[in-house]
């Protein structure tokens, strides 16, 4: 009771000082609670409000929302406390999510009840207190993975350097429009190494090793003629982030542009990836926005084997098309939604709870009108003459604790085939 009537308190004294005075007040002071596992620097870094920073309301609703991005915390609010007459300290208050978290994995392959799939990925998503992720996934049925990955977005202290590590096998099924459906198998490693220049960019180069085979072999689904591929291949990545709120944006703008060369030294495959990736959320009011997003990739150089075609219908999906999928060498994929929230994003406490970083929890309930178009085509094709996957609809959006958002859609595609789309995460 003690806490809540001073936070209540500092609330209050929040909100007179921004709003009912004129007098310019600046940062004296930051002081962080809550933060049980998570250092300091990993919230102060990411807040623009320093010593000496003019202090504004906008300047805080801003910084709440990237220290929530970081999805180490279940609520974020910065307060205004021992008050002088043009200095304030800013009480970061923060509430810590737990931070090993099991995610089951599951569903149809080809929406096939035939072809099931279930396994969990662990992931401890503060190791160390400093924003570092440990992933292990274990996937088992009609589709078979293991994989390992770990990322710092700060790998030294002294430089905002970032840091990554990512190793996988998997064996599943593809189904090929030009060679129909058969087995696959992959092995994956790679080392990825960037920097971040400031609060919106950031760059990295990365080197990797893929050993791909199938067990069915034909000709052309590999390369080499004994059925199996192996290369090295390279990468650089930029990416330019200003949205409000990375799991459910409103507003702000996302870009990443790629560049990736698939086969280094004697491999026979060589490849070049070229993509871009551009997200815009238009904010009507607050919380609600106008996204759109186009995402472009082309694939040039040598030959390009099956397995590394631009697909559609697996993780990349056309709302409106259950169980259909398409490849191709090159792609572009455009979606536009409007989200508009029914009940604004609020906190519910749960004490009885015996587990303290779940008493705590964050929902908000969104309507959504959706357009999704897509068309692939080969090197030689007109892409103007191939035909576009498009589909519509509206559903709801569920925003859930941990960055969980569930999804429950109606969609009609260009035939006018009806379609109840059931999904995890949001759609960009």
């Amino acid at each position: 009771m003690r806490l809540l009537l001073t936070t209540v308190l500092l609330m209050a004294t929040t909100v007179s000082m921004l709003m009912g005075s004129d007098t310019t007040r600046f940062v004296r002071a930051v002081r962080i609670s809550g933060n049980e596992r998570t250092i300091d620097e990993v919230i102060l870094r990411e807040m623009f409000l320093k010593a000496g920073s003019r202090i504004t309301p906008v300047g805080i609703a801003i910084d709440e929302d990237r220290i929530y991005n970081l999805r180490l915390f279940n609520r974020v609010q910065i307060l205004l406390e021992e008050v002088g007459d043009t200095l304030a300290t800013l009480h970061v208050k923060v509430d810590e999510r737990w931070y090993i978290i099991p995610k089951p994995k599951g569903g149809k392959v080809f929406s096939d009840w035939k072809k099931l799939y279930y396994g969990l990925t662990v992931q401890d998503n503060n190791f160390r207190g400093r924003n570092q992720q440990l992933d292990v996934t274990v996937i088992l049925g009609f589709t078979k993975s293991f994989g390992f990955a770990f990322t710092s977005p700060r790998f030294l202290d002294e430089e905002d350097l970032l840091f990554g590590i990512t190793a996988s096998t998997t064996m599943d099924v593809v189904r090929s429009p030009r060679y129909g459906e058969y087995s696959q198998r992959w092995i994956n490693g790679g080392i990825a190494v960037g920097k971040r220049f400031d609060y919106f960019r950031s760059m990295s180069v990365g080197v990797g090793y893929t050993q791909y085979r199938t067990d069915e072999y034909a000709a052309d689904r590999t390369l080499s003629p004994g059925g199996e591929d192996k290369f090295l291949s390279s990468s650089i990545q930029y990416r330019y982030d200003t949205r409000d709120l990375s799991e459910y944006a409103t507003s702000g703008t996302l870009m990443q542009l790629g560049f990736e060369k698939y086969g280094l030294g004697e491999s026979e495959v060589d490849v070049v990836r070229l993509t871009s990736d551009a997200r815009t959320f238009i904010e009507l009011f607050p919380k609600a926005g106008l996204g759109f997003r186009v995402l472009s990739s082309i694939r040039t150089g040598g030959s390009v084997p099956p397995y590394l075609y631009e697909q559609i219908g697996y993780s990349l999906k056309v709302r409106g098309y259950p169980g259909s999928t398409d490849e191709g060498e090159r792609m572009i994929f455009t979606s536009t939604e409007l989200r508009i929230p029914l009940i604004p994003p609020f906190i519910l406490e749960f004490p009885w709870i015996p587990v303290e970083e779940f008493q705590v929890q964050r929902y908000a309930l969104y309507w959504t009108l959706f357009a999704d178009a897509a068309t692939l085509w080969y090197r030689g094709e007109d892409p103007r003459s191939k035909p576009w996957y498009a589909g519509f609809g509206g559903g709801f959006h569920l925003l859930m604790p941990y960055s969980i958002v569930g999804r429950l859609e109606f969609a009609m595609n260009r035939q006018r085939s009806f379609d109840i789309v059931l999904d995890i995460d949001a759609s960009f």
